[in-house]
């Protein structure tokens, strides 16, 4: 059982490390986002030259949106895959 709860809190630290919230936010924002709800680390939604993954729904003229905001590294910027 214990084995169990160490492997459950592990997934969790490492996922939480795969997004990146604060930047994802901006971004949105920046993209004319309203109502900014950040959900976590999406599974299988970026493709494999993303690092992170930040799943959110908000609101854009008037419309809830879902997806994730997919960041790569080095030179690629943010893009939002919607579901």
């Amino acid at each position: 059982m214990k084995t169990k709860l160490v492997l459950i809190a592990l997934s969790i630290i490492l996922f939480s490390a795969c997004t990146d919230k604060e930047n994802a936010e901006k971004f949105l924002k920046k993209e004319g986002y309203t109502d900014i709800t950040m959900t976590g680390y999406n599974f299988f939604e970026c493709s494999k030259d993303d690092s992170l993954s930040t799943g959110f729904t908000a609101k854009k003229n008037g419309k809830v949106i879902e997806g994730t905001v997919c960041t790569g590294m080095l030179l690629k910027n943010h893009t939002i895959k919607f579901k």
